[in-house]
Parts: structure tokens; C-alpha cells; sequence
């Protein structure tokens, strides 16, 4: 069971479907605790854009979601949840938002293929993980439903999909990942040194026990994001900034109020935008008031949405110049092409220049300008150019350097 939910950390992280799967200390790590280093999967090896392949992962296939090849931990029989889970994800992603599966899988191949191998035990640099998620079946069924479900997952993620905690429960304990820590606790960087002592960067304490409505001083982690609530202004519709009070301190905890269109909003409040939309900046027509987000191909002007592109970014688009006429911006994703093929600013038959990228499986090289695909373990390599969770070290991918947890001593 340790090793399962190792597995659906790793792939949910990688989908982008969790609130907190980063690699540092701070609320919303993505870690957790097993045994030792060997046993960790791809918890901590499967970055956020996903990469990491097989040398077989080549190639296309004719559909997605259809490998039936078992995993490591699933006692044979059959693939294991966590691939039924990301072969899933496949053809979800794929039909939904097509732009960032072609960035992160390339072709339906890649991503049947790493199903199973993101799904099998991978070396890790972090040692004592065993995260997992709340509950693995809602999970899968809150985010592989119709395509607004798939969107909105990726948006205002699913309270079954939020990490499970760790055993690190003693105050002071050394963590790597926040979610090495116990219930209601986090890893919090050692602003004190020495105090905790000299090696001591991060350690684990308790969330702050406040309730909504108490002062936060400007600190998510003192209203325990876990739960759902964040320091935030509040909305005041009868305030020209339609904030209640502007001063730092007047920041309390909250749990954000997500609306729908045409309602009003601030993104610095705890009125924020529903999932797909954004809200008007200053100025526009629909200041404060929630807009749907732009689509592929549509005009764009990027200070038109307040803290974030006008265009939809669940779909990959970013308000960019357009080609052949960069006087006007238009909702555009880069054309991820394969391997071999030219990357970088690359003309086309009339000589508009458009920006051609390599998924997450490959780089491009600075001396040929072509998608080179990455290197697996064990292979020579360039620096970058290896396969997740591989490390190139003297010039071949290699199993990245253990980290240690950091020693702490309980302050006076």
C-alpha cells in the first residue's frame, strides 16, 4: 500500500492536479515517508511538466489508454490503478487540452508507456517518502469525468486529491517536503539559525490553529492552505478597489469564494474567479467583474485580466505577438513538434517565423536546432538531457544524489 500511494502522488503531481507537489520546504510539498531511498518512486522524480520516457517510447500509436501491461506492486493480473489512472489521463488530456499533452507526452506511445514506468519504482533523491492522496478512486472519478471537470480539476483542486500527511509529528523534526510532516503541520524554512541548530534549514511544525477571520500577517501557512484557507483581503463591492482594507495586517484567513461569471471579484480578496475565468482589470469594461478567459486564436490585450494571461491556460495559451504581424496579440500555444524536427524560431512557407518547441522527452540543440530526444540511464548525456528522475553526472544519466534529511535540535 506504501508503494500505491508513492505511485499516485507521483502521477497526480505530474498531471498538475494537486495544490503543493513542489521540491522545496514551505506548505504544499509533495513528499511523505517509506522506508528508504531504493523504495520511493515517482513522487519526487516526476517533475510538474511531466518529462521522463523509455527508450521504447517512441513513435505513435493508434490510441491512447489502451496498454494492458501490469506494474510493480499490483501482484500481476493486470495494470495497477495508478496506470489505469494515468492512462486515463492520456486520452483525457489528450481530447481536453491538447497542447499541453503534445508538451508533455509528445504521442500517444510516450504516454502509454510511461503509464507503466511512472508507475514502477524509480530512484529518488529524497529519502523517508510515502505520500499518497485522500481517496484514489474520488480522485480519479473528480478529474476523468467530461472535459469541464478535467479543466476545473486542474483550477480548484479536488479536496480527494489533496496529499495525505506524513509521520514527522515531533516539532523540529528535519524535513525536505511538507508533506514528510504530520497532520495540520508543515515544513517551514529555519529562519533562526542556529537556534534549531547549524544544519537545521527546515524543519516541521503545527499550521496555525486560527480560525477564518483571524490576522495572518501576510503567511498562507498560518490559516493551513491544507484545509482550504488562505491569507486574503477582503471584498468589499462598495470600495473603489472593491477591497476592504488595503493594509497588510488586515489580511486574515479565509477560504477563497470562487465565482461565477459576470459576479464581481479581486483577485487579492477571497472573492476570486471560477475555473476558465478571469477577472477585469481597472479600466476595462468589466473591471471586477469575472470574464470568461480567451480561446485559441482569439484577439488579446495581457493587461486586460488581473493577475493572470487573458487567454486560457488550462489549454496551453498565452496572449502572444502574432506572427507576421507583431503590432497585434492574438491567444496562441507553441507548436510542439518531434524529434528531429526544427526548434526554435522557424519560418514558414510565406517566411513568418513561428516558435517551434520539444516536448518534455527531448531538448533542443543549440548547435543543430533540432529536437534531440533524452537520454535514459546509463547513457551518455548533455546537461538536462536525461530522461526523469535520471541526472547527467560525468556525461552519463545517472541516479540522482541522495538528499538527507536536515538534523534539528529542539530550541531552548
Amino acid at each position: 500500500m506504501a508503494l500505491m500511494n508513492v505511485r499516485w502522488m507521483g502521477v497526480v503531481c505530474a498531471l498538475g492536479v494537486l495544490a503543493g507537489c513542489d521540491d522545496g520546504g514551505g506548505a504544499g510539498g509533495a513528499g511523505g515517508n517509506a522506508a528508504t531511498t531504493s523504495s520511493v518512486t515517482s513522487s519526487s522524480s516526476v517533475s510538474a511538466s511531466g518529462s521522463g520516457t523509455t527508450s521504447s517510447a517512441t513513435g505513435s500509436s493508434s490510441a491512447s489508454g489502451t496498454a494492458t501491461s501490469s506494474s510493480s506492486g499490483t501482484g500481476g493480473g493486470g495494470p495497477s490503478d495508478c496506470t489505469k489512472f494515468l492512462l486515463e489521463n492520456c486520452k483525457q488530456q489528450k481530447a481536453c487540452a491538447p497542447h499541453p499533452f503534445a508538451a508533455q507526452w509528445e504521442t500517444d506511445a510516450i504516454c502509454e508507456a510511461e503509464a507503466e514506468r511512472l508507475c514502477t519504482d524509480l530512484p529518488s533523491a529524497y529519502t523517508d517518502l510515502n505520500p499518497g492522496v485522500k481517496d484514489p478512486a474520488a480522485c480519479q472519478a473528480a478529474i476523468t469525468g467530461t472535459c469541464a471537470d478535467y479543466l476545473e480539476g486542474l483550477d480548484t483542486k479536488p479536496d480527494a486529491c489533496r496529499p495525505l500527511a506524513g509521520d514527522k509529528v515531533n516539532e523540529y523534526d528535519g524535513c525536505l517536503l511538507t508533506a514528510q510532516c504530520g497532520p495540520d503541520m508543515a515544513c517551514f524554512e529555519n529562519l533562526f539559525e542556529p537556534q534549531h541548530g547549524a544544519n537545521c534549514t527546515n524543519f516541521c511544525s503545527p499550521y496555525s490553529d486560527n480560525p477564518d477571520g483571524q490576522i495572518c500577517l501576510n503567511s498562507d501557512n498560518l490559516c493551513d492552505p491544507y484545509k482550504g484557507r488562505f491569507c486574503t483581503f477582503l471584498y468589499d463591492d462598495t470600495k473603489p478597489d472593491k477591497i476592504a482594507d488595503t493594509n497588510t495586517l488586515s489580511k486574515t484567513c479565509h477560504a477563497y469564494d470562487y465565482q461565477p461569471l459576470g459576479a464581481g471579484c479581486n483577485e487579492t480578496t477571497e472573492k476570486r474567479c471560477g475555473s476558465g475565468l478571469g477577472c477585469g482589470a481597472p479600466g476595462t469594461i468589466s473591471q471586477y467583474k469575472c470574464v470568461n478567459l480567451l480561446s485559441e486564436g482569439q484577439p488579446c490585450k495581457a493587461s486586460d485580466i488581473v493577475g493572470k494571461d487573458p487567454c486560457d491556460s488550462r489549454l496551453g495559451l498565452s496572449c502572444l505577438p502574432k506572427p507576421g504581424d507583431p503590432t497585434k496579440s492574438t491567444c496562441q500555444a507553441p507548436l510542439y513538434v518531434p524529434v528531429n524536427a526544427q526548434c526554435g524560431m522557424v519560418p514558414d512557407g510565406m517566411g513568418v517565423m513561428h516558435l517551434q518547441v520539444c516536448s518534455a522527452y527531448a531538448y533542443c540543440s543549440s548547435t543543430t536546432n533540432l529536437c534531440v530526444r533524452k537520454s535514459d540511464k546509463g547513457e551518455g548525456c548533455v546537461s538536462g538531457g536525461c530522461y526523469t528522475p535520471y541526472e547527467c553526472i560525468a556525461g552519463t544519466c545517472s541516479d540522482p544524489a541522495a538528499k538527507v534529511d536536515p538534523m534539528c535540535t529542539v530550541a531552548p
